[in-house]
């Protein structure tokens, strides 16, 4: 597993595609009044963080990512992704400001928060992983077929 992703690369890059998204979104609104957020935004971190991977595959010249390969490989990822987001959910609710929001809700309703989440993640780190891998060769292929040319 380890040689088809770093998980704690990836982890890193989620978190920091979390924080630019939430920083640069808040930005926004507060200089121009703008709201982007969006239920897409969640799904952001895991695309980049995913293709990220894909990318740093294709510079260490290793062969594409077989289909079993990239499923395994996103489904790891994925764990990473909802262990991310349920720390950050607990955070949340003990938060003073956050704490009525979350006590509103059941259990039941976050459990099939979770899984419809895992479901898009699996699905986003999956085609992600290998479109940053096949994007990011073919660029290296270019750039080595110009220089010899």
């Amino acid at each position: 597993m380890t040689s088809l992703v770093n998980l704690k690369r990836y982890a890193l890059v989620y978190v920091a595609t979390v924080i630019g998204i939430t920083v640069g979104i808040e930005v926004l609104w507060r200089l121009a009044g703008v709201d982007l957020n969006s239920t897409g935004t969640t799904v952001l971190p895991a695309m980049a963080a995913a293709m990220h991977e894909g990318r740093k595959r294709a510079e260490i010249n290793t062969n594409a990512y077989s289909n079993s390969e990239a499923w395994s490989a996103a489904i790891w990822m994925t764990l990473v992704a909802l262990a991310i987001g349920i720390v950050t959910l607990a955070a949340l609710a003990v938060a003073p400001a956050f704490a009525d929001t979350f006590q509103g809700l059941p259990v039941s309703v976050w459990m099939v928060v979770l899984v419809v989440l895992g479901i898009v993640y699996l699905l986003c780190n999956r085609f992600f992983l290998t479109l940053g891998y096949n994007g990011h060769r073919k660029a290296i292929d270019k750039k080595l077929e110009d220089d010899f040319s």
